[in-house]
């Protein structure tokens, strides 16, 4: 019971993207979030994720774009080792909220990830994980562009149904202060382990129900209370010269998800982001300056597969 709980609390709180081929044109998620079963030991498991965001105004003005991602994570063991991609489809750059001569503000993000995760039951009723790792994010150049974290969380089980869930995800970024430097982990979960019926977590950044159908197939409606990231400008910008984008939003999804063969499952889902937010940055971190993204719908799907 305790490890299904810890998987779930786990993918959902990852600032990290993976994703796949299918460039669906509509709304985007950049953390890997949904549940996923326990690997045996000696197993992998490969994950291939697509997403798109319907067009959006950035600031006050008339310029836009739509979002679509791809790529892929690789779980062995207690690593992780993940590549992601967004591109931008701009509009009316004329009008962006700085002066671009006309030019696309960026092209595409692309993100590369290696983590590091060990759990532990420690008595009957309390039980934890912690976490580490590097990611970097970056539109051509790479270098100044990483991210170093560290994480962990306790899990208290309460009673039968009712699980306590405790911590705090740290990161620090080589140039800049960002909104994910700290993150609290805090949620009450009832009912994890359900395989018919209902099943429930409040808390921060993720609060979540869910419907089970039965022990393979599930509807889950989920609100993330903070997504992003961080991506390092290219030299020749026309933005930022070797600058940072940081993008911050939060949103709501209804996810299906269901075990489709032996050690395959799929999850899609479709959004609305609550609120979306900009903010650009100098190479050394200053002069920075926030828009607010117009609110918009997505669109996810993903395959995993363990061997």
């Amino acid at each position: 019971m305790k490890n299904q709980i810890k998987r779930n609390t786990m993918n959902n709180n990852h600032i990290l993207l993976v994703a796949l081929w299918l460039a669906l044109c509509i709304s985007g998620r950049l953390l890997a979030n949904e549940p996923k079963t326990e690997l045996e030991s000696g197993e992998a498991r490969l994950s291939v994720k697509s997403f798109g965001l319907e067009d959006s105004t950035v600031g006050d003005g008339n310029a836009s774009y739509a979002l679509a991602g791809f790529g892929a994570e690789l779980e062995y063991g207690s690593w992780q080792f993940g590549v992601a991609q967004q591109r931008f489809d701009w509009r009316n750059t004329d009008d962006f909220i700085e002066d671009t001569d006309g030019r696309d503000p960026w092209e595409s993000f692309t993100r590369l990830h290696l983590g590091f995760s060990h759990s532990s039951e420690f008595t009957e009723r309390w039980s934890g994980e912690v976490m580490t790792g590097i990611t970097g994010e970056f539109e051509e150049e790479i270098d100044h562009s990483f991210s170093a974290y560290l994480a962990g969380y306790g899990v208290y089980q309460m009673n039968e149904s009712l699980f306590l869930m405790v911590g705090a995800f740290y990161s620090q970024h080589q140039e800049i202060q960002t909104a994910f430097d700290f993150i609290p982990i805090l949620g009450l979960a009832w009912n994890p382990e359900a395989t018919e019926g209902l099943s429930i977590q409040l808390g921060v950044p993720v609060t979540r129900a869910s419907w089970h159908f039965n022990e393979n197939t599930r509807l889950m409606l989920e609100l993330n209370s903070l997504e992003g990231g961080v991506a390092r400008l290219a030299d020749d910008s026309p933005v930022r010269p070797g600058g940072y984008a940081e993008r911050v939003s939060n949103s709501v999804y209804l996810r299906f998800e269901t075990q489709i063969g032996n050690g395959l499952e799929l999850s899609a889902g479709i959004g609305h982001s609550v609120e979306r937010e900009i903010k650009l940055y100098d190479s050394d971190g200053g002069n920075s300056r926030s828009e607010d993204i117009e609110q918009g719908m997505g669109i996810e799907i993903s395959l995993s597969k363990s061997f």
